[in-house]
């Protein structure tokens, strides 16, 4: 009878064991779900565009429209006469990350414009990173939080004749980086 009655104690502590190892394990799944939904109340992507201004033209442009930024990351719609050939126009922006993620640039989108010259629109469309002319996204990296990047777009007209350009869009894509920043209150 001794031997059924340990075999009877050691499946009790059995029991009682792995009762109390299941019950630490639910306390701790509920607190790291706890943790987490507050960690995901933080998360925040915020890159947009702002401070966009005429920074140099030549005399013969006009600008019947001045750009404007929509949805807070595109250049949109704006209209430029051109008087002559090598006329310039030049803008500048920044771009800002008050989000909680890294951003990188992986891609530069500048749209055809409309244009009344009865032959080839020919415009040529520069971007710049300080002084650096961008032929391609650079996978240049926006800290989060206080990232910050002026850019300038330069239109340079090489049309013989007086031509309007219209319709212009320019569009900077960014990726979130993967890190993380943690918002500081």
């Amino acid at each position: 009878m001794d031997k059924s009655k340990n075999y009877i104690l050691f499946g009790f502590l059995a029991l009682l064991v792995s009762l109390i190892a299941a019950a630490l394990a639910y306390i701790s799944y509920q607190q790291s779900l706890d943790v987490e939904s507050n960690t995901l109340n933080d998360v925040e992507w915020n890159v947009h565009l702002i401070n966009l201004a005429i920074s140099h033209k030549s005399d013969g442009v006009i600008v019947n429209i001045a750009p404007t930024i929509t949805g807070g990351t595109v250049i949109n719609d704006y209209s430029i006469t051109f008087t002559k050939i090598d006329d310039y126009i030049e803008y500048t922006f920044d771009v800002v990350n008050t989000g909680t993620f890294n951003a990188k640039l992986v891609d530069i989108k500048i749209d055809n414009p409309s244009c009344s010259s009865l032959g080839d629109c020919n415009v040529l469309y520069e971007l710049y990173d300080d002084h650096t002319k961008l032929e391609r996204a650079d996978d240049s990296i926006l800290d989060a939080r206080t990232g910050k990047k002026t850019y300038k777009i330069r239109l340079t007209n090489k049309n013989q004749e007086l031509v309007e350009i219209r319709n212009l869009k320019v569009a900077l894509i960014y990726i979130q980086d993967g890190k993380y920043v943690v918002k500081s209150n």
